[in-house]
């Protein structure tokens, strides 16, 4: 009389996948669903690990790989990532048409590079439509007059002079003092 056992459970560092028996025989794979990394945003939200495939109507946010019996190949591997860092978004406010700013943080693999990016001058809605300030400018935006600029090192994109005020430059709040200062000091000078 033969045995068969199928689909016994394994769990492997929190993660599981199915281990498929079948007449004392471990079958060489297994498949296994994780959440979806993206460079500067991170892991998807809403998928967990599991075993088969992903979920129905899933597939922008999850991925499956093809694991051994003895080693789940959804588990998270720490070595593929590099250290996060901080960037600053950068939000149009509809009723003053000024940049709003907020720093948050960014997720990236190993070997990719530090990356910020914020409004350039005068840029609005149309001309810089990143929702992040983590990551290269949006295809088209980048050195783009009013468009989108990017910086190379954490929280490069902080302030962005005429940007931030939606790109109405302002006059130096000295202006006023050195105006009436420049003619008393004239006067003083010829006395």
């Amino acid at each position: 009389m033969q045995r068969y056992e199928t689909y016994q459970v394994r769990t492997v560092n929190s993660r599981c996948c199915y281990n498929c028996y079948s007449f004392r025989l471990q079958l060489a794979a297994t498949t296994c669903f994780k959440p979806k990394f993206t460079d500067y945003i991170g892991f998807a939200s809403g998928i967990n690990y599991g075993c088969g495939a992903c979920p129905k109507d899933s597939a922008t946010k999850c991925e499956t790989c093809q694991g051994k019996t003895d080693e789940g190949c959804n588990k998270l591997d720490k070595t593929k990532f590099g250290a996060d860092f901080k960037c600053h978004t950068w939000t149009m406010e509809d009723a003053t048409n000024k940049y709003k700013t907020a720093e948050t943080t960014c997720k990236r693999k190993k070997d990719t590079a530090i990356v910020c990016n914020m409004p350039d001058d005068g840029a609005t809605k149309t001309t810089y439509t990143s929702k992040s300030g983590c990551g290269p400018c949006n295809p088209g935006e980048k050195n783009k007059a009013k468009g989108c600029k990017e910086c190379t090192t954490e929280n490069c994109n902080k302030k962005a002079d005429a940007a931030k005020d939606g790109g109405k430059k302002k006059g130096s709040s000295s202006s006023p003092i050195k105006a009436l200062l420049i003619p008393f000091l004239a006067i003083i000078y010829l006395f």
